[in-house]
């Protein structure tokens, strides 16, 4: 048997469940309130925001430096989620080429939340933290390959993170290649966060 809770740690996870579900609320307001563009702009800003604060700073604590890029990018999204409670599978096709796929439920768009979202909302997303990771990193290479979103009806958030033979332009950092589909998921690969000291 589990041992009981802490009531810190209960309410702890009880007041990170209510700012989720505010946070769920404001995605589902703003997107009822106005235009799909504004949504993703939002969304863009958002992320962007968020991306510059924690990426950098979170590469040392989760054992992701002197990696190849593709791969710490990543490894970051799979163990930043999964620690937050967001399953994520990992595939590292080569130093080069890196996948993520969300499994559901997705925590950004959880419950009925995904019926309100127009794609522009993911797109902002994406353009606001996976397509600036190579930016962050200083490799004009890397960018970010998109084969599957939630809103589209497709099969969950799925993509890769690619090293390319050439700096990419701005518009290059985040496509899309919808008939594309991951390689198997393999769970003895899925990396491990690092040992907390």
């Amino acid at each position: 048997m589990p041992p009981a809770e802490s009531s810190d740690s209960a309410a702890m996870s009880a007041q990170a469940e209510l700012h989720h579900q505010y946070l769920l609320g404001l995605e589902l307001t703003v997107a009822a309130n106005e235009r799909p563009e504004v949504v993703g702009e939002w969304m863009f800003r958002l992320f962007r925001r968020l991306h510059e604060e924690k990426f950098l700073s979170s590469f040392a604590k989760l054992g992701l430096e002197g990696l190849p890029d593709a791969v710490a990018c990543a490894r970051y999204h799979t163990l930043s989620n999964v620690i937050g409670g967001v399953p994520v599978e990992y595939v590292e096709e080569s130093d080069r080429k890196a996948w993520v796929r969300f499994r559901y439920p997705r925590w950004m768009f959880d419950g009925p939340t995904i019926c309100g979202m127009p794609v522009e909302a993911g797109r902002g997303f994406l353009r606001g933290w996976y397509a600036q990771n190579g930016v962050t990193l200083g490799n004009p290479r890397l960018g970010f390959v998109c084969v599957s979103e939630d809103v589209t009806g497709q099969f969950g958030f799925c993509g890769y993170f690619r090293e390319y033979d050439r700096d990419l332009s701005e518009d290059e950092r985040l496509v899309f290649a919808p008939d594309e589909r991951p390689p198997p998921f393999d769970p003895d690969r899925q990396p491990a966060a690092p040992e907390a000291d």
